[in-house]
């Protein structure tokens, strides 16, 4: 209190700030709820705070099956028919799907206003309870909803059946994976998988959720979050595969980054975070080498491409972008860093066997993309694209180059795969190459990708 008297005098008689200083102790004291810090909620104070845990837990019940039930009046408040209702209530307790018309029927009781109601759902949001997804990704009863929450507390624990097809236990060819994970020698803090389930919407563009794990998508790039018991304790793996190497340490340092936030709330609680070896990953070594996680607040030290390998492998080396997290502000040796994991995986593979079609995946263009210099555009309006299309490439990616051409690589091979071979797109991606003068390129690839030059008479 003596410091709370200190602080009033020093204010000189400031209205407002005397204001905010009693609101921020009644706050302290439990009279009232108030989150200051919080942009949406600074304007709203709950001076109620024991409705407010009531209101919660009209959604947070395990009993909400036999408990809310269909009344018809609260329906017709609720612009909820008989049927619309058992459908919405079927998709929360089954998908965690929350709509809008769901949320305003359980809360009627405590007569709130729109207003009110959604200042409730960003007190939600705020404390990663739920997060709002877009109606395409729910359930079809979504569509008739304007609003749609989804909570990860309510989910099936049967893995999707479309998960073995998407994530294959074998990394695929040309395909990078990168991990961490976190070990709890007991279980993981209360609701601290549902929470970090609820911040990776911030992420990723698509989703498919249950009990213990979720699959998202964010464009050509997959993460996959699983939480699972090992010995007497629990472990959360995260995993990344993809092409595109800024994407997939975006994806890695954001996950760490909100973990890292999430367990403060928690500052007791013991466990060990690691970051798994790529190079045990891709030879398929059953207990990987681990690295400390730590490693992840750091960034690749420029003009270092190789390291040495983890000591089960010290003779070998492995890219530096493949432990450290590549610098976002530091474009200038990105092509380099592509060059070294394309020779990487190189060696670890025999590409002779995945023949050309190797050089048309989303990581052998964006080798080639890494070769290619001011010419790129030239090359790409050869192969069809055209110059509104290139410039738009450009807008999407500022400052990235290599992305830049990628992107335009992977349209030509998209937009043209669907009525022609891999050999006649690999013929028109040599021959637009020669005509910019970069024989060197094309020789390159084949060497790389162990390609017959008889199989292409090229002038």
């Amino acid at each position: 209190m003596n410091s709370m008297n200190k602080s009033m005098i020093s204010l000189e008689g400031s209205a407002v700030s005397s204001l905010e200083l009693v609101l921020k102790y009644l706050h302290m004291t439990g009279e009232i709820v108030w989150y200051y810090e919080n942009p949406k909620l600074k304007n709203i104070i709950f001076h109620r705070p024991d409705t407010l845990v009531e209101m919660l837990r009209a959604i947070f019940r395990h009993d909400f099956d036999k408990h809310v039930v269909y009344n018809e009046t609260y329906g017709k408040l609720a612009s909820l028919t008989s049927k619309k209702f058992e459908m919405m209530k079927e998709d929360f307790l089954t998908k965690g799907l929350m709509m809008l018309e769901m949320l305003h029927y359980c809360l009627l009781h405590f007569q709130l206003s729109v207003e009110a109601r959604d200042m409730f759902i960003d007190l939600m949001l705020k404390f990663d309870l739920c997060y709002e997804v877009p109606k395409f990704a729910g359930a079809p009863s979504t569509f008739a909803s304007s609003r749609v929450l989804k909570f990860p507390w309510f989910l099936s624990t049967e893995e999707p059946k479309s998960l073995g097809a998407e994530w294959p236990e074998k990394i695929p060819a040309d395909i990078i994976e990168i991990s961490f994970k976190l070990q709890f020698p007991t279980s993981t803090p209360p609701n601290f998988f549902e929470k970090t389930s609820a911040r990776l919407q911030n992420h990723i563009l698509q989703r498919e959720d249950w009990k213990n794990g979720v699959l998202g998508y964010r464009n050509r790039t997959k993460i996959l979050v699983c939480r699972e018991s090992v010995d007497s304790g629990t472990d959360v793996n995260v995993a990344v595969r993809g092409s595109d190497l800024q994407e997939i340490w975006y994806l890695i340092t954001s996950c760490h980054t909100d973990m890292m936030v999430l367990l403060q709330e928690w500052p007791f609680v013991h466990y060990e975070q690691y970051l798994v070896c790529t190079h045990c990953r891709f030879t398929g070594v059953e207990e990987p080498y681990l690295y400390p996680a730590e490693i992840l607040q750091h960034v690749c030290p420029r003009k270092v491409y190789r390291l040495q390998c983890c000591p089960d492998y010290k003779d070998a080396t492995i890219p530096a972008c493949l432990v450290y997290p590549l610098d976002p502000d530091f474009q200038d040796d990105i092509g380099e860093h592509i060059k070294t994991v394309k020779e990487f995986l190189q060696s670890l593979e025999d590409t002779v066997d995945s023949g050309r079609a190797a050089p048309l995946t989303d990581f052998g263009l964006s080798y080639v993309a890494a070769r290619l210099g001011v010419e790129w555009t030239l090359v790409t309006l050869s192969l069809g694209l055209t110059q509104p299309e290139i410039e738009q490439i450009q807008l999407d990616n500022p400052y990235q180059v290599v992305k830049q051409i990628t992107m335009a690589l992977i349209r030509w091979r998209d937009r043209q795969r669907i009525s022609q071979s891999e050999d006649r797109l690999l013929r028109e991606l040599f021959e637009a190459l020669l005509e910019q003068g970069r024989r060197d390129l094309v020789e390159d690839i084949q060497m790389k990708y162990g390609i017959d030059e008889g199989l292409f008479i090229l002038v």
